[in-house]
C-alpha cells in the first residue's frame, strides 16, 4: 500500500459493510465446513479440499479486500456523480467536450456524449443508487443497460483506488468482478460505434435510446411502461434493444 496514504482507508473493514456480496464469487475458496455436497461435482469438491489453509486464508483476504474496494468505490462513484450534476447545472449548454471533463459521465459511451445533460445525469445517479444498494442488501444482476454501465463505472473507480492506494488485488480481478456482478455484457457494444445496431448518424441532443431515462409521457423503448412511475427510470433490456430508438 502507498506509504503516504496507508491507514487512511481500511478496505478490509469496508468489506464488513458489503454484506450483499458473496466472497466465493470474488475468489474465496471455501473450506470443507462451508461446502454443500449438492452444490459441486466430486472433482471440484476434491480440488477445493486439497487447497491448504494458508492459501485459503490468502484467497479469503484477497476477496475481502476486493469487496472493500468495491464498497469504497460505490461511495466515491455516487459522490462524483453529484459533482458531475453540479458541474453540468452551471453550464449554459452541455457539449460532448464538457462531458469529457466530468468525473463519471466521461466513462460512459462517448458516442452518446451529446445526450448526457443534467436530466440524464440525474437519472443515471438514480440508476446507480438503485443498483449499488445491492452491495449491502443482496446483489442483483443489472436489469438494464444503464445499470450494466454502473458496474463498469464501479470497476473503473476500483482501478483508481488500486493505483492510488497501491492495493494488492488479485491479478485479473476485473474479470472476477464482471463474472460475479453481471449476467450479460450487452452494454459493451455501446462503446463500439461500428457494431451492428448502433446508429451511425450524429446523435441528436435529445436523450433517447438505450441509455435514456424513461417516463410515461415519452417512452423511449419500443414498449411503453405498463404502469405509471413516479420517477424517471432506465428501460429494461426487454423494453429497449441495444440501439438508439
Amino acid at each position: 500500500m502507498n506509504s503516504d496514504l496507508e491507514g487512511t482507508i481500511d478496505f478490509l473493514a469496508h468489506a464488513d459493510l458489503a454484506t450483499g456480496l458473496n466472497l466465493r464469487g470474488l475468489g474465496y475458496l471455501p473450506g470443507s465446513e462451508e461446502l454443500d455436497e449438492r452444490e459441486l461435482d466430486e472433482e471440484t469438491r476434491e480440488w477445493l479440499l486439497s487447497v491448504g489453509d494458508e492459501e485459503r486464508e490468502r484467497r479469503r483476504r484477497q476477496a475481502r479486500l476486493l469487496a472493500g474496494a468495491l464498497w469504497h468505490a460505490s461511495i466515491v462513484l455516487i459522490d462524483q456523480l453529484f459533482e458531475d450534476i453540479g458541474t453540468l447545472r452551471a453550464l449554459p449548454e452541455v457539449t460532448a467536450s464538457d462531458i469529457a471533463g466530468t468525473l463519471v459521465l466521461s466513462g460512459l459511451p462517448p458516442f452518446y456524449a451529446g445526450r448526457y445533460g443534467v436530466g440524464f445525469a440525474q437519472a443515471f445517479l438514480a440508476a446507480t443508487v438503485e443498483q449499488l444498494k445491492g452491495l449491502a442488501s443482496g446483489w442483483e444482476p443489472p436489469a438494464c443497460i444503464a445499470q450494466e454501465l454502473v458496474v463498469n463505472c464501479l470497476i473503473d473507480q476500483v482501478e483508481v483506488s488500486e493505483d492510488l492506494y497501491d492495493l494488492d488485488l488479485e491479478p485479473g480481478w476485473q474479470g472476477t468482478v464482471r463474472d460475479a456482478l453481471l449476467e450479460d455484457t450487452d452494454a459493451d457494444v455501446l462503446f463500439d460505434p461500428g457494431a451492428d445496431g448502433i446508429e451511425q448518424s450524429r446523435p441528436s441532443s435529445s436523450v433517447r435510446g438505450p441509455l435514456a431515462p424513461k417516463d410515461t409521457t415519452h417512452p423511449t423503448g419500443p414498449r411503453a411502461p405498463s404502469r405509471p412511475t413516479a420517477r424517471a427510470r432506465f428501460p429494461t433490456k426487454r423494453e429497449a434493444p441495444i440501439r438508439p430508438c
